[in-house]
């Protein structure tokens, strides 16, 4: 997927530019369509593109709506009608072809933070508001698309990409030693805050973090809580919801003319390639 990455750096009134285009550079295997980047004192962003809908061939980030607030995200929005419809009561503008980085950016307008509760899907972004100086950064409710951190002695370093975040001179490539151990021993890292190098953090999914007046925050947005029993008459009807629930997962990632799936040789795999197949003819 699309490569995204931001420094910050609070009490310097320049932004490193060489930096953040080593990190692009270093990205460009993500984003092979274009890598470019944006600088404004200090701050600094870069996306390298890799599209995977038909929306996402339009976008050129990193964006903005207003010249305040910007945007570098690496993102497919689900969903995408009913947020479209929230939105155009207050944003005219907004268009079934709306990108996904313009309406994450249209959601933080609306609601500030709050736009999370709005937003599925996967995703990761990060987002400056000039007007607040404040960073914020986020990835989705199930961290399918992940998201890595670095405090700094001047700021914070931020990526999608871990590799990039290790160009930082101020990011030490200082093992974790217990994060090594843990893998050894059970294939899997126990701290899902922590990564296999002491000094750079992971944001684990349904968080968003903040880093405002030199403090970082971060918060839970989402956690997965089951619905309540379901009570149907037939037991047919929980085999018709549950076909339509999938149909709907699907259909929504269904964003392109072409689909190509990972076939594991299970039963949910062969029935998202046949739901996609169907709805692939129902479209053309």
């Amino acid at each position: 997927m699309s490569g995204i990455a931001a420094i910050f750096k609070p009490q310097s009134s320049n932004a490193n530019e060489s930096l953040i285009r080593d990190m692009a550079s270093l990205m460009a295997i993500r984003g092979p369509n274009y890598q470019q980047y944006w600088c404004d004192k200090n701050m600094a962003m870069t996306h390298t593109l890799l599209p995977t809908t038909i929306e996402s061939k339009n976008e050129c980030q990193p964006s903005t709506t207003n010249g305040d607030i910007w945007i570098t995200a690496d993102a497919r929005i689900d969903a995408r009608d009913d947020l479209i419809s929230k939105l155009k009561r207050h944003f005219p503008n907004i268009k079934k072809n709306t990108t996904d980085d313009k309406l994450i950016l249209s959601a933080y307008q609306l609601w500030g933070a709050e736009c999370l509760d709005h937003i599925i899907g996967d995703f990761a972004f990060i987002l400056w508001d000039s007007t607040k100086q404040r960073l914020l950064a986020a990835t989705d409710q199930f961290g399918v698309t992940p998201l890595y951190y670095a405090k700094t002695e001047m700021g914070i370093c931020i990526s999608n990409t871990l590799n990039a975040i290790r160009l930082h001179p101020e990011v030490s490539n200082e093992l974790d030693q217990v994060a090594i151990a843990d893998y050894l021993l059970f294939r899997i890292n126990e701290n899902n805050h922590g990564t296999f190098f002491e000094h750079i953090k992971h944001l684990p999914a349904g968080h968003f973090l903040t880093f405002e007046n030199n403090t970082l925050r971060i918060k839970q947005y989402w956690k997965f809580e089951p619905r309540g029993e379901i009570i149907h008459s037939k037991p047919s009807d929980y085999i018709e919801e549950f076909n339509d629930l999938l149909k709907c997962a699907v259909r929504d990632r269904l964003r392109t003319n072409s689909a190509a799936v990972h076939l594991s040789g299970g039963m949910d795999s062969s029935s998202v390639t046949a739901i996609a197949n169907n709805l692939s003819k129902d479209q053309s």
